[in-house]
C-alpha cells in the first residue's frame, strides 16, 4: 500500500494533477477503501476494524489552498449538485447535455463532438466526442505543450486533427481562426438558446 502512495505520487507530480481539488486522489482512496475491505474480512475483530474504516470513510479533508488559487476549484462548488432525484446539476456542460440528448442521439443523429470538460456532455448526451484537452485522447495529450495554464487543460489538438477524426461539432472559439476563413467564422456559431454562453458551440464540418 506505501508503494502505491508513493507511485502514485510521483505519477501525479509529474502529469501536473488538474484543476479539481483533489480528484486524482480519489483512486488512492478506492485502493484503501478496498485494502481495509480485505482485512476487515480476514480479521477476527471486525468490529474494531469496522469502526475504523468507518472513521476513515467519514473523515474530511481541510484543502489548503482556497478556491481558485492557482486555478483550483473545489469540484462542489464548481459543479454543485441542485437535486438528486431527478439528477440536477448547476452547470451549463450539464445542460448542453441532456439538449443535445434530446435534439440529436434520440432522433438518430450522432454528430462526433469537440469538447473539453467531457464527462457530463458525453454521459448524458451519448454522442462520441472527442476530448481537446487530451484527458481521454492519446494524440492531444502527446502534443507539444505551448503555454501554461490551469493545471489539466494546457493541451490542444493539433493543425486537423478534429477533422481527421470527424469531428462535427467544436465548443469554444479558441482555435476558430484555423478552422474557417474570417468572412464564414461567424457563420458557424451555432444560435441555440441552451448552447449561448462563453463558450459557443460551432459548426467545424
Amino acid at each position: 500500500m506505501v508503494g502505491a502512495v508513493v507511485l502514485w505520487n510521483v505519477y501525479v507530480a509529474k502529469v501536473g494533477g488538474d484543476f479539481m481539488y483533489g480528484c486524482f486522489f480519489v483512486t488512492l482512496l478506492a485502493v484503501a477503501a478496498e485494502a481495509l475491505a480485505h482485512r476487515v474480512a480476514r480479521s477476527e475483530r471486525t468490529l474494531g476494524a469496522a469502526a475504523a474504516g468507518l472513521l476513515l470513510a467519514s473523515s474530511v479533508g481541510e484543502p489548503i489552498t482556497e478556491h481558485g488559487t492557482w486555478g483550483i476549484v473545489d469540484e462542489s462548488g464548481y459543479y454543485p449538485v441542485e437535486g438528486w432525484h431527478p439528477v440536477r446539476v448547476g452547470s451549463a456542460k450539464f445542460d448542453v447535455g441532456l439538449f443535445f440528448a434530446e435534439t440529436l442521439h434520440d432522433r438518430g443523429i450522432r454528430p462526433t463532438l469537440g469538447s473539453g470538460g467531457i464527462g457530463m456532455m458525453g454521459y448524458y448526451s451519448r454522442l462520441p466526442i472527442i476530448d481537446v484537452l487530451g484527458l481521454t485522447d492519446v494524440t492531444v495529450a502527446r502534443a507539444a505543450l505551448t503555454r501554461r495554464g490551469r493545471p489539466g487543460h494546457e493541451k490542444r489538438p493539433p493543425e486537423g486533427y478534429l477533422a481527421e477524426r470527424g469531428g462535427t461539432l467544436l465548443r469554444g472559439k479558441s482555435g476558430m481562426a484555423r478552422l474557417h476563413p474570417e468572412r464564414f467564422r461567424d457563420l458557424a456559431v451555432l444560435r441555440l438558446r441552451p448552447l449561448e454562453g462563453r463558450d459557443p458551440w460551432l459548426l467545424l464540418r
